[in-house]
């Protein structure tokens, strides 16, 4: 990927990062229908003008890295990508079928998301955390860093 994007007034480098989880973190995503995910979110990226960066899978998540243009609506863009990748992949009858073991008419995906943006001197950290984000289990640590919680002892 290049550092810079040029379009006809404006000249960027908008990269973000986002995670989308399986409603109720169901084990859903096998690695072919994580390959098949990964081509479609290619196509989806070049198709608002932008482009796939990185993708990392595992059963209950996708990670990835897109770069995409200034002038676009990141929620939209979410939205879009979330709808068209869980009606592609109910089209396939193998996998429709694995999906329905887990979740029968539900949504594939949980309705909340994650995004941020990448910075030029992080993109190439972000994207080996990608690659090499951890694939069994999850180990969540919330940590409360407010001034405000500290004041009463908590």
């Amino acid at each position: 990927m290049n550092d810079f994007q040029a379009a006809r007034r404006v000249t960027y480098r908008c990269v973000y990062r986002m995670a989308f989880a399986t409603k109720n973190r169901k084990p859903l995503i096998k690695d072919s229908i994580g390959s098949y995910m990964e081509e479609l979110t290619k196509r989806l990226a070049v198709g608002y003008g932008g482009e796939l960066i990185s993708f990392s899978i595992e059963e209950d998540n996708i990670h990835f890295l897109i770069s995409l243009p200034p002038q676009c609506d990141l929620s939209a863009i979410v939205r879009s990508i979330k709808t068209q990748l869980s009606k592609e992949v109910r089209k396939v009858p193998e996998m429709n079928e694995y999906i329905k073991k887990y979740i029968s008419d539900m949504p594939l995906w949980s309705p909340s998301y994650f995004v941020e943006t990448i910075g030029i001197a992080s993109d190439n950290a972000m994207r080996e955390y990608i690659r090499s984000e951890p694939r069994n289990g999850h180990k969540r640590q919330y940590v409360k860093k407010s001034k405000y919680w500290n004041q009463f002892g908590v």
